[in-house]
């Protein structure tokens, strides 16, 4: 199956359902709290990728801020968060182009 076969709208449902049942555990420690972090981080980011492709900006980029509270110098998450801002900034300026200042 390729990536633009995917189902992203599906395959968000998905990985939120990994998210919020990882968030039901219980105060794990040692090499479990690692575990449960990892599979966390990239539940997290497979999300925002969902988000990106959807087009949902905004929880694109909270997803990825959620991601950098477990790993602040993740490097997809930095990028990921940043596309919805690059994304918006081009709509904006296409607007201003067209002489539509509307927001």
């Amino acid at each position: 199956m390729s990536f633009k076969d995917v189902d992203f709208k599906s395959a968000a449902r998905h990985f939120l359902d990994g998210v919020q049942l990882l968030a039901g555990c219980q105060n794990p420690s040692g090499e479990t709290a690692k575990q449960v972090n990892e599979l966390q981080l990239s539940l997290l980011l497979n999300l925002a990728m969902c988000w990106l492709k959807l087009e949902k900006w905004t929880k694109a980029a909270d997803t990825c801020s959620d991601a950098l509270k477990i790993d602040p110098t993740n490097g997809k998450a930095l990028f990921r968060r940043h596309c919805p801002r690059a994304a918006r900034r081009c709509r904006q300026g296409a607007r201003r182009r067209q002489g539509c200042h509307a927001r």
